[in-house]
């Protein structure tokens, strides 16, 4: 009966050092097989992105200076990495005012007009005077960019809230 026990305990034994090593062989090959596919999608990105410039570059002008309550238009230039003009882009302009007191935030998106050259107008209007938010999100093929800037009805400049403009994920 010693016999059997001994017999069955080294069964059991190898059965146990077998199953081990095949889950070792199996989370080795794993690995390799994840190593090897990231290795491939970090490549085709890195060539993805050599292709295509991330940012944007964009000059914006708020005529007229001052700004008024009526009448105010946003001009934007949009250019690519190279300084080539980019038309056909999406451009968006929101301009905003905080809840101050009892009064709720104001909120409104001025209907972006595409010019030539890689210029683009946008006409708006503001519901009272004070000091504005003015947000620019420009969107295009070979990259995207965004700005913010602070103007204040009767008080001349269009200020940038971000020193440089930030590049949008797409």
């Amino acid at each position: 009966m010693s016999c059997q026990r001994e017999t069955r305990k080294n069964q059991f034994g190898r059965i146990r050092l077998c199953t081990g090593l095949m889950v070792i062989g199996l989370i080795w090959g794993g690995l390799q097989f994840a190593g090897a596919q990231n290795t491939a999608w970090a490549q085709s990105q890195s060539k993805a992105s050599k292709k295509t410039p991330q940012t944007l570059q964009m000059d914006v002008q708020l005529q007229p200076d001052p700004p008024r309550q009526r009448k105010n238009v946003v001009t934007i230039a949009v250019k690519d990495a190279t300084g080539k003009p980019v038309d056909q882009a999406q451009v968006t302009v929101e301009y905003s005012m905080p809840a101050m007191g009892s009064m709720p935030e104001m909120r409104g998106e001025a209907k972006v007009q595409a010019l030539s050259g890689g210029r683009y107008e946008a006409p708006f209007d503001l519901v009272m005077g004070g000091t504005w938010t003015l947000d620019v999100t420009v969107t295009a093929p070979t990259g995207a960019t965004a700005s913010r800037y602070e103007f204040t009805v009767g008080k001349a400049g269009l200020h940038p809230v971000q020193a440089k403009p930030e590049p949008v994920k797409k």
